[in-house]
């Protein structure tokens, strides 16, 4: 489950994590709709495979991803990557579905690991840092292309297998 030994303490950690998270409920006010709901409507562990499905209720999930649907994370993906840019890049970049390519400018990619407009040569080694962040992207699969100068076309891997991957979705029906 997430990298964890599945008897060891990171793991009986998590399971009470999860569990807390059940019982938090969100209060939503808006303009056009109020509503309350939990913040995990559910969650399923296999445990023998160590497979975790996290289900988020789908007002959660409008909440967070701004429509209905769903989240994957590739927990592989992340242990493979070691740079911190390279994580912060990574864990922002999930908007790009599986499979599927989008165009993305450098300072949007800039502004995904750092506060703050920087000129001269801070921009210069933050830029750097990020294009290094993008070369372990690719060691992990996924496709980094400069269309334009500044401006890259970056493909998520299409699903490669269940195994390590922690799933958030709205509307599941167990």
């Amino acid at each position: 489950m997430a990298g964890f030994d599945r008897g060891g303490f990171g793991c009986r950690q998590m399971r009470a994590s999860l569990q807390r998270l059940s019982n938090v409920t969100v209060l939503v006010d808006r303009p056009e709709f109020e509503g309350a709901f939990r913040l995990v409507s559910g969650y399923r562990l296999d445990k023998h495979t160590g497979e975790l499905v996290v289900s988020i209720s789908p007002l959660g999930t409008t909440a967070i991803l701004g429509r209905q649907g769903y989240l994957r994370l590739n927990m592989d993906e992340v242990r493979r990557i070691h740079g911190e840019v390279a994580h912060l890049i990574h864990s922002r970049l999930h908007w790009v579905n599986q499979g599927d390519r989008r165009p993305v400018n450098m300072d949007t990619l800039c502004s995904y690991a750092y506060v703050g407009v920087r000129t001269g040569s801070a921009l210069r080694k933050r830029r750097m840092a990020v294009r290094q962040a993008l070369k372990e992207l690719m060691d992990v699969g996924w496709t980094v292309t400069e269309k334009y100068p500044g401006t890259y076309l970056i493909g998520r891997p299409r699903r490669a297998s269940d195994q390590g991957e922690l799933v958030t979705r709205a509307g599941v029906n167990w």
